[in-house]
């Protein structure tokens, strides 16, 4: 026979277990999500993730921390001694985070287009999700430049990249192989043209 005693014991167990299984299913968030600016006038996605502890290379990736997402029209922060300095510091971002850029561009032609990305520390760079160019490591802003084929057509572009600590720098620019100005990534060329981003 049950008792107020009892009765209060069973029912707590009750509720605790159904905590436990809302838990389960439902996970708890343990990150915050940021987002700064419009995608009107955009041509370009940035969500950073925040992490615990200093990063060396991709595979440590994990997007479980506080996220940032901004729209922009190029990727260009520039190098800087000072992480408080860099204009990544405006969303809160100085030391331990991976940042991923994406968009569309197209090209009327069949064209080889040389890219180039300026690091502190690694990235990696994707065309239509193939991987044409990375360093992987850590590393003082320096150059990596590779040339690429692309067909007449729409395609997309996915620039990944993490800042581990100290000097902080990213830059991402293309061109024509054969040479002319070099147009940040996010800005349309005469032979190259951005999406530009939509509302939901």
């Amino acid at each position: 026979m049950l008792n107020k005693r009892n009765i209060l014991i069973v029912a707590t167990a009750i509720i605790a277990i159904i905590i436990v299984i809302i838990t389960i299913e439902v996970g708890i968030q343990t990150g915050s999500k940021k987002e700064f600016g419009e995608k009107h006038g955009n041509t370009l996605v940035m969500k950073a993730y925040k992490q615990s502890d200093y990063i060396t290379n991709f595979e440590s990736f994990s997007d479980e921390g506080d996220q940032v997402v901004t729209y922009l029209n190029s990727i260009r922060f520039g190098n800087h001694e000072n992480p408080k300095e860099s204009p990544f510091a405006q969303y809160g971002l100085t030391e331990k985070f991976f940042a991923e850029f994406t968009g569309k561009f197209s090209v009327d032609d069949q064209k080889e287009v040389m890219f180039s990305v300026y690091s502190d520390d690694g990235f990696i760079l994707y065309i239509d999700g193939e991987s044409v160019s990375r360093f992987s490591g850590n590393r003082g802003y320096a150059e990596t430049k590779i040339s690429v084929p692309v067909s007449p057509g729409e395609h997309s572009l996915k620039l990944r990249y993490y800042q581990s600590g100290g000097h902080i720098g990213l830059d991402a620019y293309y061109l024509l192989p054969e040479g002319g100005d070099w147009f940040p990534i996010g800005t349309d060329a005469p032979f190259l043209k951005f999406k530009e981003l939509v509302d939901d």
